[in-house]
């Protein structure tokens, strides 16, 4: 049974990073071996769910845009695992995923089609005595007092924001931060960097076509069309 925890609070997650790879060599294939870590998961999970002020940008296509290192639309192969640890240095941050995601079409920025790139985005799950390691002394203690019994594992994510799912295809907006180590990039903009791309399967580069997809839209759950989305052409 999920235990929902409800915590206030102003968090800008800038630690998640990924590192560029090589072109997949069987990027023409429509057959993936997904990987989903979170779906081994044999335990009760409290979700806390972190809310406060979140920036408006996020709703915006043309700040993300303009903030972005680089937006592409990338298929995800896998969620790998997770982390409350800083990989820069060292210290204790907000839960991230992390995983690997195949370059599809490439919008601003770096990136070449059928790149595999390894992600980190802001929310995870953690086994719940790694989660209370990485609060401060006072946090740590008021959540032990709340609680009956210690769940096996945390779900730490922002309110309202979405997961990332193996298997899908999104429109992701990518950023480079002072957190992340050398070839690696950020899945930013929360549930507005991280738009769903309405095909039934895997398509490889070459068959992606404006003009024929749609991309989910979080905050109304609606699907929109590419050419409304600032920044997108068939280049």
């Amino acid at each position: 049974m999920k235990k929902i925890v409800s915590v206030i609070m102003l968090v800008f997650i800038c630690a998640c990073s990924s590192k560029a790879g090589l072109a997949s060599d069987d990027q023409n294939s429509k057959t993936r071996n997904y990987i989903n870590v979170y779906e081994n998961i044999n335990g009760s999970v409290m979700e806390i769910h972190s809310s406060g002020s979140k920036s408006s940008s996020i709703k915006d296509s043309k700040t993300l845009y303009e903030n972005a290192d680089a937006v592409v639309i990338s298929h995800v192969l896998s969620i790998s695992g997770s982390s409350n640890i800083n990989e820069v240095t060292g210290e204790y941050c907000y839960a991230y995923t992390m995983g690997e995601i195949e370059i599809l079409k490439d919008f601003k920025g770096y990136y070449q089609p059928g790149q595999i790139v390894e992600y980190r985005r802001g929310g995870g799950i953690l086994p719940f005595e790694v989660y209370i390691k990485g609060l401060r002394e006072e946090s740590r203690n008021k959540l032990l007092s709340n609680i009956d019994e210690k769940p096996a594992y945390v779900e730490q994510k922002f309110e309202e924001d979405i997961s990332i799912e193996p298997g899908k295809t999104y429109l992701m907006y990518l950023t480079k931060t002072k957190y992340n180590i050398d070839g690696t990039i950020s899945i930013v903009g929360l549930e507005g960097g991280l738009r769903e791309i309405d095909c039934p399967a895997f398509e490889v580069p070459e068959e992606i076509d404006l003009n024929k997809i749609r991309i989910k839209n979080n905050f109304n759950q609606t699907w929109e069309f590419a050419d409304s989305v600032y920044g997108l052409s068939n280049k």
